[in-house]
């Protein structure tokens, strides 16, 4: 299935020119514990759904530091179409310290723009559950986008181009459980009870 998308994403840049610019970004950065699972949203911000670019097929490498944290799970969400209605092909895999993200929409322009409605898209949520404490840098060691731009000539059908696509870093940051102040309170009273009932016992003796 993979080597398919990648095939069809391919054949589409080879008939496509060169496109505006897009930034693809994680969001948010994110701070967690350990025993906690974290959501990041892969974005694609730069889009418009008047006069191009659409999103119409992304290919994507995300690497992070596997001793941090782990991926559990990839989303891919349905702004290029309706998986289950077989309006996208979608390809979601890799390993601890690699994830990988491939699409397809088989849509027309009219209808992605419906689903396309900002300047920001949401193309996949990736599910993290912590591994170890510290900070794992979110970086995409490979991308590649294809925008859809209206044809005038043609209503609700487009034109095919590559989005240059500008990157940005993300990071979560994994942190030990500290105890709340209210914790450290009642443990210091635990402590000063133990202590007076040892000296009332010893006093008593």
């Amino acid at each position: 299935m993979k080597n398919s998308l990648l095939a069809l994403l391919l054949f589409t840049l080879l008939c496509s020119g060169l496109a505006s610019a897009a930034t693809l970004r994680f969001d948010p950065p994110y701070k967690l514990t350990l025993g906690e699972e974290v959501s990041i949203g892969l974005v694609l911000d730069g889009l418009d759904a008047t006069a191009g670019p659409l999103a119409g097929a992304f290919d994507i490498t995300i690497a992070y530091d596997p001793s941090i944290i782990r991926h559990t799970s990839l989303i891919i969400q349905p702004g290029l179409g309706d998986e289950a209605a077989f309006e996208v092909l979608t390809s979601t895999g890799g390993f601890p310290g690699e994830a990988s993200l491939s699409a397809v929409s088989l849509l027309d322009y009219s209808a992605l723009a419906a689903l396309q409605t900002g300047s920001s898209l949401r193309l996949a949520t990736l599910v993290f559950t912590p591994w170890g404490v510290g900070v794992s840098p979110l970086t995409i060691t490979s991308q590649v986008v294809s925008g859809l731009f209206p044809n005038p000539s043609s209503p609700g059908a487009a034109d095919v181009e590559i989005l240059p696509v500008s990157l940005e870093t993300g990071a979560i940051e994994v942190q030990r459980v500290v105890p709340e102040p209210g914790t450290w309170a009642f443990l210091g009273l635990g402590l000063a009870t133990l202590a007076a009932v040892s000296r009332r016992g010893r006093h008593q003796d």
